[in-house]
């Protein structure tokens, strides 16, 4: 149930993202960066090729979380794994304070 629940929130951001690339493709206007600053219209020459190129950073921001959602929902000893995080704490790793 675990790696379902965890899958299915990593294809739901997934589907965001890829949700905001078609939203750029399909603009008439330069889509603008969402750190507040807006994109000026007489700045970019050609507006298709600059909304399918930002369109492209979604989706490959997209890809790794469908392959790490695929990837967890099949092979989940392959993600990191909660038993992997006494190692992480330093309890039996190499930063163990235990001799």
């Amino acid at each position: 149930m675990e790696k379902l629940l965890f899958s299915m929130i990593l294809w739901l951001c997934a589907t965001i993202f890829i949700g905001i690339g078609l939203y750029a493709r399909n603009r008439k206007e330069p889509m603008w960066f969402y750190s507040g600053m807006k994109i000026d219209s007489r700045q970019i020459k050609n507006i298709p090729a600059y909304n399918r190129a930002y369109s492209r950073l979604w989706f490959r921001y997209a890809a790794p979380y469908i392959l790490i959602g695929i990837t967890y929902f099949w092979f989940p000893l392959t993600a990191v794994d909660h038993r992997l995080s006494a190692v992480c704490n330093g309890r039996y790793g190499i930063f163990s304070t235990r001799l």
